[in-house]
């Protein structure tokens, strides 16, 4: 009930919920990762009602709990992580953004069998905060190792695919490498018209 409350944009009623099953979670104790699962929708719910003051402080509660339940390279803890960089964004803290992306690659590149999507996901969260700050230099590569990272993990044929095309292509026009630029164009035209049949590339 609660995560559908999030899905419809309630979050009052999310929280109420959320409140209600951490209080339920406690009995388990503040290790149990039923606790921590239940901080972070808590977060979350805080997050989406506009409270980042309380949101940050349950994702960092959450973000205590996992590595205590589940250990410091758990797959959970990696996805916190992934949401406090949201939330950083959300309130204009870039700095703090970038330092939660990174920790979250870490956690994921560290796996057995590292989550590929997920990887390219937070490398293209790193690589906008970068872009946002106006760090270009730094975000190009992260750009680049997040289209590979998602080929690699989907195909080319992805639609997610084109828009990582378009994210590397202008930030290598911002650092002026406008001829590789130009090919990478090239290539998401084509696999533009891949998708949309009868539509010829620019």
């Amino acid at each position: 009930m609660g995560l559908q409350a999030l899905e419809s944009k309630d979050p009052r009623l999310a929280q109420k919920y959320f409140e209600g099953a951490l209080r339920q979670a406690k009995l388990l104790g503040n290790i149990a990762p039923e606790y921590a699962a239940t901080l972070n929708n808590l977060a979350s719910a805080y997050q989406q009602s506009g409270d980042f003051r309380k949101a940050q402080q349950s994702y960092e509660d959450a973000l205590a709990a996992f590595k205590e339940s589940s250990g410091f390279d758990h797959p959970a803890v990696a996805m916190v992580w992934e949401n406090l960089g949201g939330l950083f964004v959300e309130k204009g803290d870039l700095d703090n953004a970038a330092y939660a992306y990174k920790q979250a690659l870490m956690v994921l590149e560290a796996a057995r069998e590292p989550d590929k999507k997920k990887i390219a996901t937070n490398l293209h969260n790193l690589a906008k905060t970068y872009r946002q700050q106006g760090e270009y230099t730094l975000a190009e590569p992260l750009y680049k190792r997040a289209l590979k990272t998602r080929v690699y993990a989907l195909g080319t044929d992805d639609p997610t695919v084109i828009s990582d095309l378009d994210n590397y292509s202008q930030i290598l026009r911002a650092v002026g490498k406008i001829r590789e630029a130009e090919a990478i164009e090239k290539i998401a035209a084509r696999q533009r018209s891949k998708q949309a049949p009868g539509k010829e590339p620019d």
